[in-house]
């Protein structure tokens, strides 16, 4: 069974960064850190931390934004491993993505 869920991406206080408020099935959630990206914009690759709402680490993964057309598409990495891929679009500035795990067995 594939893991599916939400996520929206913030723009962080420093340039390059950005904070997420995330939530998979069944009721699981958190928030998460990114460094690395861009200064302007979305698109780019991160370094980002992931954690549980009380606080504990869950996932640390490399975030890969693009832009082809007029939505996002988002790959989650680990190891070069794509882990989840989503797409997404930019509501009142924020980035909301769906996403899903891939299976790589």
């Amino acid at each position: 069974m594939k893991d599916i869920g939400i996520v929206i991406y913030t723009k962080g206080n420093e340039p390059g960064t950005l904070d997420a408020k995330w939530f998979m099935s069944p009721e699981k959630g958190g928030t998460g850190r990114a460094i690395g990206g861009p200064t302007t914009g979305y698109v780019g690759k991160y370094k980002i931390k992931y954690y549980h709402e009380d606080g504990a680490f869950d996932a640390e993964l490399d975030l890969i934004i693009n832009k082809p057309g007029i939505a996002y598409e988002i790959f989650w990495e680990k190891d070069g491993v794509v882990r989840a891929k989503g797409t997404g679009m930019e509501v009142n500035g924020d980035l909301a993505v769906g996403w899903h795990s891939v299976n790589n067995s």
